[in-house]
């Protein structure tokens, strides 16, 4: 959205060297280490030498704010470096301190952050800047996570009023009992944030992935009720990732019905959405029926050229492959797999199917 704006774009491009990678792959994946990127997607920002001067991390869908940021880092303000300079000379400062625990909070290094959030709290004990409940949430997530102490995160829940750190506190709990492999604790948690939470369309998906992601199927019909509920308040220019990932969960659930129903729906407002096009062709291999159209549906897919986020063709035809074998066809599965190597010689589902299929 934000690098095919003409106008960021241009401003773009006058000062930075653009490079796109995928970190699953190949290069991408090396830089990817490297750099420790933990979450996608994530842009970084590099001299000459290869050194890092800061990063992106995520997208909120605001793209001025987005460019702001660009445009400080081209000119070298607001930037890891510069945060950490102004902390080693004003390291009494709260705002400077606070100004660092958000840096390395939109950078996903929490740890990194959580001694800063401490010191907000010691420099001002009686909230005069306003960060008091903010810290607090920071603090208590990162003694749950790292110390795997949960009471100071039950406090804040217990005592906090703000919404703004209803779904974080929460989050965060439930994420600790799902870790800990306490599924009842973590539905309750669910059902809990629910509550003060009823419209909150990251609660809702979250909820229903934890279900699905668990396999606890006496709960599969509410997760779907969840998810359901996500894609209708969801904003309009989010609602086709948001209807992917109805489908998905429906093909997680065993629902293929349902899943097909989905992607078929999302073609009708968006009939070139190559992804749902894919799944159609996916679901027909996990489902094991209308074999013929799924290959119809891979065929389709091929049409086009692959989307940003879109399975590669070597995956399209390792699919199809897959179906030849269903089919009882080992020769055109032999011939489909062939393909897919010839496209990506190191796909790794091709050369196991081929080698299965020849032993």
């Amino acid at each position: 959205m934000v690098f095919k704006d003409k106008k960021a774009g241009n401003y773009i491009n006058s000062r930075f060297v653009s490079l796109r990678f995928n970190a699953l792959k190949a290069d991408g994946n090396e830089l990817r280490k490297k750099y420790q990127v933990a979450v996608f997607p994530t842009v970084l920002f590099l001299n000459s030498a290869g050194d890092e001067i800061d990063r992106i991390c995520g997208f909120d869908g605001d793209k001025d704010t987005y460019v702001k940021i660009i445009t400080d880092y081209a000119a070298g303000k607001n930037t890891l470096k510069s945060i950490l300079a102004e902390v080693k000379a004003k390291s009494g400062s709260v705002d400077v301190n606070y100004k660092l625990a958000k840096k390395y909070t939109s950078r996903y290094q929490r740890d990194k952050a959580a001694p800063y959030f401490q010191k907000v709290l010691k420099l001002d004990p009686e909230d005069k800047k306003g960060h008091k409940t903010e810290a607090l949430c920071y603090t208590a997530l990162h003694e749950a996570r790292a110390n795997k102490s949960i009471t100071p995160l039950l406090s804040f829940i217990a005592a906090n009023t703000d919404k703004e750190f209803f779904y974080m506190s929460y989050n965060g709990l439930a994420s600790y009992y799902a870790k800990t492999k306490k599924a009842e604790k973590a539905i309750a948690v669910f059902e809990e944030g629910l509550k003060k939470m009823p419209e909150h369309v990251g609660w809702l998906v979250n909820y229903a992935r934890y279900i699905v992601g668990e396999k606890i199927e006496s709960k599969y019909d509410r997760a779907a009720e969840l998810a359901k509920k996500a894609v209708t308040l969801t904003p309009e220019k989010y609602k086709q990732p948001a209807y992917m990932q109805l489908g998905y969960l429906f093909q997680d659930m065993k629902k293929f019905k349902k899943a097909e129903e989905t992607f078929l729906n999302i073609l009708k407002t968006w009939p070139d959405y190559t992804g749902a096009i894919y799944q159609l062709g996916r679901n027909a291999v996990f489902s094991g029926k209308n074999l013929e159209k799924g290959l119809s549906y891979f065929k389709q897919y091929l049409e086009h050229k692959p989307k940003a986020g879109d399975p590669e063709w070597a995956d399209a035809y390792w699919r199809m492959g897959m179906i030849y074998e269903k089919l009882g066809d080992k020769k055109k599965a032999a011939a489909q797999y062939k393909e897919a190597l010839k496209l990506n010689p190191n796909h790794p589902n091709s050369k196991d199917s081929l080698k299965k299929l020849d032993s």
